[in-house]
């Protein structure tokens, strides 16, 4: 892994953070949203920069990211169902946290793809999700609260199938590959 490549990792994971700090804080489910597909993202930079891997390490690896994935995919939905029941109030959104959170993700991308073709689906993605949060948190500003915890639970479902494909899919073909 190189010097840019390992800044450009460890700048997701503070970004994933900072999203979870700043939504704890705020009682905001767009950033909180935000911040588990932060977590899904910088452990995808980790495992692409880190290439190649042994067979058996990756493997455990994808296991070990499938099962932070999939915890911390349904902690989000908790969280969620515990707001969407009044337990926890949420406060309202802070639509421009939300815009820089996810221009921040689409800058890091970018660079990160510097010197190799451009992943043009995985800056799609972002953008997808870019907009679906701005729009999400500016739905809640204009009193349509549950659109915020709406993202989040989406948010939630994509990171538990994501973590869930590692267990279930990834981690056996890598295991096996370190078998041939």
């Amino acid at each position: 892994m190189s010097a840019g490549e390992w800044a450009w990792h460890r700048l997701l994971w503070l970004m994933a953070g900072l999203a979870l700090g700043l939504g704890l804080f705020w009682r905001d489910c767009v950033l909180l949203g935000g911040s588990a597909l932060l977590v899904a993202a910088a452990f995808r930079a980790g495992m692409d920069a880190g290439a190649p891997w042994d067979g058996w390490r990756a493997g455990l690896r994808c296991g070990a990211g499938g099962l932070l994935l999939l915890a911390c995919g349904l902690l989000l939905l908790c969280w969620v169902v515990y707001a969407q029941l009044g337990a926890w109030p949420v406060a309202p959104n802070r639509t421009q946290a939300v815009f820089l959170l996810a221009l921040a993700h689409g800058t890091t991308e970018v660079v990160r793809s510097r010197g190799r073709a451009v992943d043009w689906r995985s800056l799609w993605g972002v953008a997808v999700v870019g907009a679906t949060a701005v729009v999400a948190a500016g739905l809640a500003d204009d009193g349509l609260a549950a659109a915020a915890c709406l993202f989040a639970a989406l948010a939630a479902l994509f990171v538990i199938a994501h973590g869930w494909r590692l267990i279930q899919d990834v981690m056996p073909a890598l295991s096996r590959s370190a078998q041939r």
